[in-house]
């Protein structure tokens, strides 16, 4: 079913960061432009608020002649347990007189809703302008914080769904639209969220805020684990990436991918088995560094021929070169620099997204280089071991005495 077009709206009575504040009393907007208790004091670095604010804020007006204000909901309101917070509301050319001079902060011209409660059906005629009252009590601890205002125009409820006979009578029409406003406030905050549904799967533009924020669940959505020591920048690059990243999982250099953002290292890695291979006659084959001696030769054991007692393997079917590379096969080293793992828990960190993102069908080394040359363990020139200069002459003055002595040259 259609519902019938009427004139409906809404405005934020933060627009643009702007309060349209009118009368301001032991209050104050604070650097993010939520209005809070003004501070009275500061002891020991921490401040000390005012018991008992208000203010005034308006007029809300539109492009209406009579606007028939419906409804106005609080929709960034922190209110700390030792805090309290009461809403009212009024229209006229004018905002009606509020004081704390007087017996009640906001008389009779106001419309209150109940105390803490965070929106509410506007229970007045059609209007030109709307007004809307502020009354925030605290501990002097604490500070209730208020963001933003929403005021809805139109009564865009779900009466507008239902059969005709429901409309027939004024008075019932207005007190079951006032009674389905009551629910049709979730129904639109859910429309609201469809509306910015891709916002929150971009993850450039999803919240960070609360517990559970939006950029943990599309991290959890996208099986992402975070670090802990990410900044929520950091998370947005790494959730941006993390499409290409699937692609290369499994590679080198998705693995050296990782372990930069998890790590914040540059590793090296290395396959023991690239670059093993038979010795032929015929190819270039240097020992050493294309080819290996073999812990047994190519095509196994052949009896009477390269079967020797106790150092040859005897087996149904053995593959041809697995003598020579089942040792080094499926196994991969992780150089990393130990400048390098200077975070707290980097170590630990590289360890774990090694682990998590190795083929299944592999072994692992992880060997952090340190400032030493070790014959047959950190010896790659250029790579863990550099070739120093030759010691500086010694450089003798021109005229020698017995008091000169020649210099030894430096290490």
């Amino acid at each position: 079913m259609t519902a019938p077009t009427t004139v409906t709206g809404y405005l934020h009575a933060n627009a643009g960061g702007t309060w349209p504040l009118g009368v301001m009393d032991r209050v104050t907007v604070a650097a993010d432009g939520g209005i809070t208790l003004a501070t009275v004091t500061m002891i020991d670095g921490k401040p000390v608020y005012e018991r008992l604010g208000l203010a005034v804020i308006g007029p809300l007006t539109t492009a209406l002649p009579e606007t028939p204000w419906f409804e106005i909901e609080a929709t960034k309101l922190a209110r700390p347990a030792s805090t309290r917070t009461q809403l009212f509301y009024a229209t006229g050319a004018s905002a009606p007189a509020a004081s704390f001079a007087a017996p009640q902060p906001f008389g009779d011209d106001w419309q209150a809703l109940s105390l803490d409660q965070t929106g509410g059906v506007v229970r007045l005629p059609p209007a030109e302008k709307l007004w809307i009252g502020l009354l925030l009590r605290g501990s002097g601890e604490e500070t209730p914080r208020l963001a933003q205002i929403r005021v809805t125009y139109g009564r865009d409820t779900s009466v507008a769904y239902l059969p005709e006979i429901f409309r027939r009578d004024p008075t019932a029409q207005e007190f079951l639209e006032r009674f389905l406003a009551l629910g049709d406030g979730e129904y639109q905050a859910q429309e609201r969220l469809l509306e910015f549904l891709p916002l929150l799967l971009d993850a450039a533009s999803t919240p960070a805020d609360g517990e559970p924020s939006w950029l943990d669940w599309l991290s959890g959505w996208l099986a992402a684990e975070p670090s802990p020591v990410w900044t929520p920048e950091e998370l947005r690059a790494f959730l941006a990436e993390a499409f290409t990243l699937y692609g290369l999982r499994g590679t080198i250099k998705g693995l050296r991918r990782l372990i930069k953002l998890y790590a914040g290292v540059e590793a090296r890695i290395v396959e023991a088995g690239i670059g093993y291979a038979p010795w032929s006659l015929g190819r270039v084959s240097r020992l050493g560094f294309d080819t290996r001696l073999a812990d047994a030769v190519p095509e196994g054991a052949v009896v009477g021929s390269t079967a020797t007692l106790g150092q040859s393997t005897i087996g149904d079917w053995i593959p041809f070169g697995a003598p020579m590379f089942e040792q080094r096969a499926h196994r991969f080293c992780v150089e990393v620099w130990c400048a390098e793992l200077t975070k707290p828990g980097a170590r630990e960190r590289l360890r774990r997204i090694v682990e998590r993102e190795k083929p299944a069908h592999t072994v692992f080394e992880i060997r952090v280089i340190e400032p030493a040359m070790r014959i047959g363990i950190q010896s790659q020139i250029g790579i863990d071991a550099i070739v120093a200069d030759a010691p500086a002459a010694a450089v003798l003055p021109v005229v020698l005495d017995t008091a000169t002595v020649a210099a030894k040259p430096q290490d």
